[in-house]
């Protein structure tokens, strides 16, 4: 347990610790704030922290990643702890910082740096909190250069929270074959003063305040709106701000251009097709290969069909 922060509730007791979770911003919700997530955007943390929703959670039932990840969580400690010679106690357990009484995180274990291991550099640095994953094969690339965005934010605020020196991750890659990628960092206190007045502004302007943020066009921030707002009501028109004029004006010149690409589109795929004529694949002077086949399209609500479309391979064939 580390002195800057108080434990709250475990999470083992799940609904419990989904309550008191709500009534603060955890380590898992600051990318969503960030913009960083590809999967729950500001809004919907919004929507979870002031219960907008009524019952009717985006997020619940739980995605069946999570509770995938949650069941294999004691193996992949164990790997981590393997990989990074670490000593690697549980954690799950709901903490608040005490200084800053908004922040809160669940880690998934605490541990020690062993000497002569590969993290020994950092062993001086005292406790560590630990951070476990499970990612798809799409969002391996981008642990070239350890890990993404959207997790050293997460990370962050749990050294925001926790007051600890260092902290490692580990992540179980899927795709094609599994791969395990894992990253030591230490604490950095320009990064954590970000979260921690973006995450202020955010419980303070938002949550507090009970103002949506904005949405971000994303399919989950779809989803919260249509759950928010879930039918019509018949009357007179209300009356919209200045600010819709430009949100018009900006709408229409989208929609001026998503017609000009699909425009576009149509006139490039029709003209490699022209050049291809009855062939029906063409290699590129670079390698790659344009083709145009005949796919067949299941019957399933609608009739079945054949169909052609143009296929471009990402690079050239060894």
């Amino acid at each position: 347990m580390f002195d800057a922060c108080e434990a709250i509730v475990s999470a083992d007791d799940r609904d419990r610790w989904l309550s008191a979770r709500r009534r603060m911003i955890t380590a898992s919700d600051v990318a969503g704030i960030a913009g960083e997530s590809p999967w729950r955007p500001a809004i919907a943390v919004w929507a979870e922290k002031t219960n907008a929703l009524s019952g009717n959670d985006p997020n619940d039932p739980e995605p069946e990643y999570l509770s995938i990840g949650r069941t294999i969580e004691p193996w992949l400690l164990d790997m981590l702890a393997e990989r990074a010679r670490m000593r690697i106690d549980r954690g799950a357990v709901l903490l608040r910082s005490k200084r800053w009484p908004w922040l809160g995180c669940t880690l998934d274990g605490e541990g020690e740096a062993i000497a002569g291991g590969p993290v020994d550099a950092f062993r001086a640095l005292g406790r560590a909190s630990v951070e476990v994953k499970t990612s798809g094969g799409a969002f391996a690339d981008e642990w070239t250069d350890g890990a993404p965005e959207v997790y050293r934010l997460q990370l962050d605020a749990q050294l925001a929270v926790t007051g600890a020196r260092w902290t490692v991750i580990g992540a179980l890659l899927g795709g094609r074959g599994f791969r395990y990628r894992w990253a030591p960092y230490a604490r950095d206190e320009r990064r954590i003063a970000r979260v921690v007045e973006m995450t202020r502004q955010f419980w303070e302007n938002h949550v507090e305040a009970d103002v949506p943020p904005e949405p971000d066009g994303s399919d989950e921030a779809a989803r919260v709106l249509e759950m928010l707002y879930p039918g019509s009501r018949l009357g007179a028109p209300i009356e919209l701000g200045a600010d819709a004029l430009e949100l018009v004006a900006e709408y229409e010149r989208a929609r001026t251009l998503e017609g000009d690409a699909k425009r576009l589109k149509e006139t490039m795929k029709q003209q490699l097709v022209a050049r291809l004529g009855n062939a029906t694949a063409g290699r590129l002077p670079n390698g790659r290969i344009v083709t145009w086949k005949e796919h067949t399209r299941a019957a399933y609500k609608v009739q079945a069909s054949t169909f052609r479309k143009i296929g471009i391979s990402k690079g050239p064939k060894l």
